[in-house]
């Protein structure tokens, strides 16, 4: 077998949020390592904090030396010290962020609320590089035990730390409990793993899908491409049991969920061990169905079973617990202080009375959260959002500018030894065939090792991404963010500040004092469209991408849309967006489709779809790069200030002053693509705002949509055919889409609504057989047939069918 190379630096990597209690403990410890700082980069993830976790970040890198005692100040130097912000919150994505960040040859995730001894880095350096002398070989992961220990020691805790240290409460885990293994071995996974660089550049990011269950989604791929994980008792850490049964029940049935979920999502990360509280929750209620209707024996045999192995299990962990006072970690005493006595005594009579009530307690709670997440899989089907884009499109169409906790829980693993040789054998990669036809089924999505095979990281062409920004103050962090942390590093951000009147331009300045990709565009207001040509015409990019200052973006968007570029050898890659109402949002579970177009079938399919935003593609530049005349370009008004170099190229591919301008500026970009890849994965949140929109009648404004509609039939009238019908189906559709939205909201004082009415009513009239001869959804047909007979029956009945139903625009 190959020698592996010998490892020397490591990243270090620590996702939180909302751990300002124990961040402080765990930093401490970091600064204390054994191992040479100068090898060590630390990258700390912020995922959103609401507290002061962000502070002790910053804290932590500009005074290093205050974490660790005079002596050792000649350690103080890290290889480097990165804070990231994680706009998403989950553990997953706060990862991948680190996975596209860190430099070194090895990597190793610690939890926020964990200790490490000072010499658990070098014990993970020695294991990965293993030792010739003892025969003892390299290794690509490994991990070792990682009990749970009190923070604040009081005799009930100390009840709760016994049922989480259990087999029976919580899992057969080896690293759970330390001591279990005395000698090296291969496991299924192990906590605070491990992992040479190699390992995820071949098996990929985590699955951001996953809140609670990444850990085992990434333990089973890297077993399914033929890597072993090395359990090594040497390698010692601990995290802290939760403070309260309530905040452990909490937490248990958030995994139980997650199980559930995962069903869907990566099934075979899923072993029969993580359902048995299912199975127990399932036998409960067929017996008490049994109890009512024909006997209470089986319900008592299983009660009587059930608390006879709880009480057994209670007493083998009493007797287990033999040390009291002050626990080692890592053989290094930690000051009672702060960690408080561990595992003190407290008495038996609460350990074995209140134990077995808590496995039930535990097992109910899990194995009921699981029947939930199984049942939720059901509504994660993609939803049809053409209803809510065109309300967001046509009911604010200046929406771009209007425009606000997830903890870090133990994930669940199997870590049931597969193998106990005494001897450990070489463990590479044993079959990179089967591994890369399961990688598809491990993710569900084009994974980075897919992508890999047709990029070279260091000949990525660079992506300009333009952002319009007016009085977005509440929401642009979140956005910038999001693009911010792209795995698609080689980016030209624009920030195009329309000239806000709030703290939107301070926020634009303040990023780009922090990353050099950013450019800041400051220009008079000119609307969405100005924006978005001054954006153009100093984009340097070979792709161009948009995004509304409002959403925000999947850390892999740009990644995964190139990646489907160049895998098709396509001009524009488009993937699905999903409505979104808070950053707590999580994308639907789909199955993957990718459907490629060529010349006038683009534009066929574009009209088909109903979706006309900019912002879920990725543009090759020669499709949008529209030349404008001197005429057109001054009436774009864009501002030749300090900011503004006149001598960029003059474009005006969105119409000056106008809304609904995606529709032609759309047909346009796609006509100019030979080919067109669509996705059907959703890597992009719409934000949504139902209570933005309710109020807002029909104004003069909206009629721009007839402007847009005679942009797209003069663009279309040399067509022929189905492409043809396809764009007169959209024009004539017009004018019944303004009449329903007055039915349904009014209209501005600025119009009248009975003369309104009748101007649009003799336009939909002229087009009713059209219309109903098309393929319009049913809701909609029916809403035409009303119009047509009376105004006042449409109004009364959009506005009933919105109050039950939602609006039907």
């Amino acid at each position: 077998m190959p020698e592996l190379s010998t490892i020397s630096t490591i990243s270090l990597v620590v996702v939180a949020h909302n751990e300002a209690g124990c961040l402080p403990l765990l930093l401490k410890d970091i600064a204390a390592q054994d191992y040479p700082h100068e090898l060590i980069e630390l990258l700390l993830i912020d995922s959103a904090s609401s507290d002061e976790t962000h502070a002790i970040m910053l804290a932590f890198k500009n005074s290093v030396c205050d974490c660790i005692s005079s002596g050792d100040t000649k350690r103080q130097g890290f290889l480097d010290i990165k804070i990231i912000s994680n706009p998403r919150k989950s553990l997953a994505s706060g990862c991948n962020i680190a996975l596209n960040a860190y430099s070194c040859e090895a990597f190793v995730r610690i939890d926020a609320h964990a200790r490490i001894p000072k010499d658990f880095i070098s014990s993970c350096i020695s294991v990965l590089n293993g030792s010739n002398s003892n025969n003892v070989k390299q290794q690509y992961c490994c991990g070792g035990p990682r009990p749970t220990v009190l923070q604040q020691p009081t005799p009930w805790r100390e009840v709760l730390l016994l049922a989480e240290e259990s087999a029976f409460g919580s899992s057969p885990a080896k690293y759970r409990q330390e001591g279990t293994s005395l000698k090296q071995t291969y496991v299924n996974s192990v906590f605070h793993g491990c992992y040479r660089r190699e390992v995820f550049a071949n098996v990929g990011n985590y699955n951001e899908r996953l809140l609670r269950t990444e850990d085992n989604d990434m333990s089973w791929r890297i077993r399914s491409f033929g890597y072993k994980i090395c359990y090594d008792p040497s390698i010692r850490s601990q995290q802290y049991v939760r403070a309260s049964l309530r905040s452990m029940l909490r937490q248990k049935s958030a995994n139980g969920f997650w199980i559930g979920r995962t069903l869907g999502i990566s099934p075979h990360c899923i072993s029969l061990m993580h359902l048995v509280p299912m199975f127990f929750v399932l036998a409960l209620l067929i017996g008490s169905v049994l109890f009512f209707s024909i006997s209470a024996l089986p319900l008592a045999v299983l009660f009587f079973a059930y608390f006879l192995a709880a009480v057994v299990m209670s007493c083998r962990a009493c007797l287990t617990m033999q040390k009291v006072g002050a626990q080692e970690v890592g053989k290094q005493k930690v000051d009672a202080q702060e960690v408080g006595k561990q595992k003190v005594g407290a008495q038996k009579n609460l350990r074995v009375f209140a134990l077995p009530l808590i496995f039930f307690l535990i097992h109910v709670s899990y194995g009921v959260s699981t029947l939930i997440g199984i049942a939720s899989l059901v509504k994660l089907i993609a939803p049809d959002n053409s209803t809510a884009l065109n309300l967001k499109s046509n009911l604010q169409p200046d929406a771009f500018s209007n425009s606000g906790s997830t903890s870090n829980a133990d994930a669940l693993s199997n870590c049931g030894s597969t193998s106990s040789a005494d001897s450990l054998s070489y463990c590479g990669p044993t079959s990179n065939a089967d591994a890369l036809c399961n990688s598809r089924a491990a993710t569900d999505y084009l994974s980075p090792i897919e992508i890999n095979n047709y990029l070279e990281e260091d000949k990525l062409p660079l992506i300009s991404v333009i952002i319009p920004v007016y009085n977005v103050q509440s929401y642009l962090r979140r956005c910038i963010d999001s693009v911010l942390a792209q795995t698609y590093r080689n980016l030209q951000i624009i920030l195009v500040d329309d000239g806000s009147t709030d703290d939107s331009g301070t926020i634009c300045e303040q990023y780009a004092a922090i990353d050099n990709r950013i450019v800041v565009v400051h220009r008079k207001n000119g609307g969405l469209s100005v924006a978005r040509n001054t954006g153009l015409a100093i984009a340097k990019g070979s792709y161009i991408a948009f995004v509304d200052s409002d959403d925000w973006l999947a850390s892999d968007m740009y990644s995964y849309l190139y990646g489907l570029i160049v895998k098709h050898d396509c001009d524009i890659a488009e993937c699905k967006y999903e409505i979104a109402n808070s950053s707590e949002h999580q994308m639907s579970i789909v199955k993957p489709k990718e459907e490629v177009f060529a010349n006038k079938d683009i534009l066929k399919e574009f009209l088909r779809r109903n979706e006309y935003g900019f912002w879920m593609r990725l543009y090759a530049r020669h499709t949008v790069m529209i030349d404008a005349t001197a005429d057109s370009f001054t009436n774009n008004n864009v501002e030749k200030n300090s900011s503004y170099d006149s001598s960029f190229p003059q474009v005006a591919l969105f119409d000056a002053g106008r809304i609904n301008e995606d529709i032609a500026a759309g047909y346009i970009a796609l006509s100019h693509a030979k080919r067109m890849v669509f996705s059907n994965l959703p890597k992009y949140y719409y934000f949504f705002n139902v209570a933005g929109i309710t109020s807002s009648p029909l104004r003069k404004k909206d009629f721009d949509l007839l402007f847009a509609c005679e942009r797209l039939d003069e663009l279309s009238k040399m067509e022929s055919g189905e492409l043809r019908a396809l764009a007169e189906l959209k024009i004539n559709r017009a004018p019944f889409t303004l009449l329903v939205k007055m039915a349904l909201f009014g209209c501005s004082s600025e119009l009248d609504e009975r003369t309104t009415a009748q101007q649009l009513l003799t336009m939909v009239r002229e087009n009713r057989n059209l219309l109903l001869a098309s393929s319009m959804p049913k809701n909609r047909k029916m809403m035409l047939r009303l119009a047509c007979r009376s105004y006042p029956l449409l109004k009364l009945t959009a506005r009933l069918y919105r109050k039950f139903f939602g609006a039907p625009v």
